[in-house]
């Protein structure tokens, strides 16, 4: 019984969960839990050049926030947003079908989580 209590305390002191099924923190009493972390917003979106079968993107990164790849997210004709690319690079070549109109954004992501988009821009190859 002496080792059942043993596993306990060390179980509450360390934020685990009890025998009992309560969850508890002896030696976090009080503590507040970490601020979220945000992701930046992706800025400047723009078209740097164009050829009759590509379309060449670019933006600046987030003032703001933490974040690890981008994603290029380009408007399907049907009105919703397809994802093209995932990366880490702030340019990207997207191949386009010739004097078709395409608008473009992109979003930066942490983990799972995912930032409000950039501002959109919209364009066409040659």
């Amino acid at each position: 019984m002496r080792l059942r209590a043993s596993v306990v305390l060390v179980l509450l002191t360390m934020g685990g969960v009890a025998p009992d099924g309560h969850a508890a923190c002896l030696a976090c009493a009080g503590s507040s839990p970490p601020p979220p972390v945000t992701v930046g917003i992706p800025r400047n979106l723009r078209v740097v050049a164009r050829t009759t079968s590509t379309v060449t993107l670019r933006w600046d990164a987030p003032l703001t926030g933490s974040w690890e790849q981008y994603r290029l997210e380009r408007m399907a004709a049907s009105g919703t947003w397809d994802l093209r690319w995932m990366g880490t690079t702030r340019q990207r070549i997207d191949p386009v079908v010739r004097r078709t109109h395409y608008c473009w954004r992109v979003r930066a992501t942490l983990g799972s989580q995912v930032s409000a988009p950039s501002n959109i821009v919209c364009g066409k190859a040659r």
